[in-house]
């Protein structure tokens, strides 16, 4: 085990975790550490958490080139999490306020979306999710998002496409390159609304 590994095991770690899960840390929550979330609290950012376990899906291509030339997507796969009954109401209360939902990540974007378009929107609990959203997908629970950038052919790339749209994804990925962000886990984020 290198020194990398060594220091992965604190800084591999959100502001938010709480419970053993993950397979992988949801990695826009790296950019908030805990001096962060107080100033936001004092701002009047309300924080509303909700318990979610990065699940391998998170790795795993989700489309390949079939030999007619189109291209395939086959579901990003199963993950989970839990949201108390309280915070589900506090985020359906927010929303008839009008008042905007800013999700920590593309997974967490996921989960929301999940409870926000099942058939018993009003139960807290465990929750399973395979939601695939990608272009033309309607969003229902999430205004905004907190996100890092992503590789390509990735579910995560997707789910921002279908938030932003493909021409100003296009746009911001070649900013982002051209200044030389960094991608993926330890990369930059950005705020999409």
């Amino acid at each position: 085990s290198g020194k990398g590994d060594q220091r992965d095991e604190v800084d591999y770690q959100t502001a938010f975790a709480r419970h053993e899960g993950s397979v992988a840390a949801p990695t826009a929550g790296l950019h908030f550490t805990e001096e962060l979330l107080d100033v936001l609290k004092r701002r009047g950012v309300e924080i509303v958490e909700v318990t979610l376990h990065v699940g391998s899906a998170s790795f795993l291509s989700v489309w390949a080139e079939e030999q007619s030339g189109e291209v395939a997507f086959s579901p990003p796969g199963v993950e989970r999490g839990r949201i108390e009954q309280e915070t589900l109401e506090r985020l359906r209360q927010l929303k008839l306020e009008g008042r905007r939902i800013i999700a920590v990540g593309t997974t967490v974007v996921r989960l929301l979306e999940t409870i926000f378009s099942s058939l018993n929107p009003h139960a807290g609990g465990e929750v399973r999710t395979d939601l695939f959203i990608r272009p033309g997908y309607r969003f229902r629970a999430v205004d905004s998002m907190i996100t890092n950038f992503h590789q390509p052919q990735s579910s995560h790339l997707l789910l921002v496409e279908a938030f932003m749209g493909r021409s100003l994804l296009k746009e911001s990925y070649e900013a982002a390159v051209q200044s030389r962000y960094r991608f993926l886990s330890y990369g930059d984020g950005m705020f999409i609304e």
